[in-house]
């Protein structure tokens, strides 16, 4: 999982890590997760997040999916609590905004169960299953093209449509057979695109009646049938869709026109995002990270690894940046779990002073950013 809630700040969630950028994707860090005490310290898979800011996020992780949410940017995480207690695992998130939202699971005695999110209250929805007892059939990706139609899939290939902001859903037919629907996306047009991970198909399914009929998407037709896992457009237009290949390998399909592009790469891809207006960040297996436009590309003409030096360190209430020619546009301060504690947008010239003094005890991360690049450099407040 990817998502960037700033054009600096962004996480990936993955098997038994979280990560997180500070600079746009040039670096990433591990968070740390310890205070998390159920069951992502055994199960290990992030399986779905939601970040609204760079303080309050949520994550669920598998097999099982247990839920955890935190609000002081990962320093702590509390249990989240689903009203269902029906639901034995919860997989996937959409949210609106703080207050409004979704959870998608499956209960322990029966299929996929959605619910609903509204002014800090859950609530169950409804849908026509009644014959769905199998609870691995989860729900695995959750999608609004707006405030009242939305889609959901399931690990079993089930598909679902909500007309009313979510309070009911229909099953309907479509090309997946028993393998995931795994994302979707919604054009000005009235198209939609789903992939799944049915690899004796197309991997990409379309509609142009709002969802109420599917059929295979030629466009992306490809003698391999590949396995999709996900599919994203970015501000620009450009859609990108990507997943799996049957020799392991991953596939980007992209198209910013009339074609698509096919590029083939070394590792399945899983999640896919952006920022700004042409910075696409896809993510995949074995901790692989692929972006189509290097983030330097935001108004910064070459990319430079600053080298510059910091003291007195360890320091009590000032420390002092060193070595540097360039001008200083701001810098930022970050603590271990990659927390912004301090950030100032403001012109340097050279050498200058930062006062530390409101800072606790511990270690810390500058990170200065100028026309030519970012620099990062490891102090320790006394």
């Amino acid at each position: 999982m990817i998502q960037f809630v700033s054009n600096e700040i962004g996480y990936i969630g993955g098997d038994s890590v979280l990560l997180k950028t500070i600079d746009g994707g040039l670096n990433w860090s591990e968070m740390v997760l310890d205070s998390i005490s159920h069951d992502i310290n055994h199960t290990n898979e992030i399986l779905d997040m939601h970040w609204f800011d760079e303080n309050h996020g949520m994550i669920m992780a598998g097999p099982w999916g247990g839920g955890s949410e935190t609000f002081d940017g990962g320093l702590n995480w509390d249990y989240l609590s689903i009203t269902n207690l029906g639901f034995c695992q919860t997989t996937s998130l959409f949210f609106f905004d703080e207050d409004n939202g979704f959870a998608g699971g499956a209960g322990c005695f029966e299929g996929h169960i959605i619910e609903r999110f509204e002014n800090g209250t859950w609530s169950t929805t409804n849908h026509n299953d009644s014959e769905n007892w199998n609870s691995s059939d989860y729900v695995t990706s959750i999608e609004f093209a707006d405030e009242l139609n939305g889609f959901a899939g399931t690990a079993g290939g089930t598909l679902l449509r909500t007309d009313d902001g979510g309070l009911n859903w229909d099953i309907i037919s479509n090309m997946a057979g028993d393998s995931a629907v795994t994302d979707f996306i919604f054009y000005p047009d009235g198209i939609i695109r789903a992939t799944h991970q049915n690899n004796i198909e197309y991997g990409v399914m379309i509609s142009s009646d709002g969802g109420l009929t599917w059929g295979f998407d030629n466009d992306l037709a490809s003698f391999f049938y590949p396995s999709m896992n996900a599919a994203h457009i970015d501000e620009n237009g450009t859609t990108y869709i990507a997943g799996e290949a049957f020799d392991d390998e991953g596939v980007i399909f992209e198209n910013s026109g009339a074609f698509w592009n096919f590029l083939s790469i070394d590792y399945p891809i899983n999640d896919i995002t952006s920022y700004g207006d042409s910075i696409t960040f896809l993510v995949g297996d074995s901790g692989s990270v692929y972006v189509s436009v290097l983030p330097s590309a935001l108004g910064i003409s070459q990319v430079q690894s600053l080298e510059f030096t910091l003291a007195p360190n360890p320091a009590f209430n000032q420390i002092q940046v060193r070595g540097l020619a360039e001008d200083i546009q701001g810098y930022s301060i970050s603590d271990v779990s990659g927390r912004i504690v301090s950030e100032v947008e403001n012109e340097f010239l050279g050498q200058f002073e930062i006062n530390i003094s409101n800072l606790t005890e511990g270690c810390y991360f500058l990170n200065l950013r100028t026309e030519k690049g970012h620099g990062t450099n490891r102090f320790f407040k006394l």
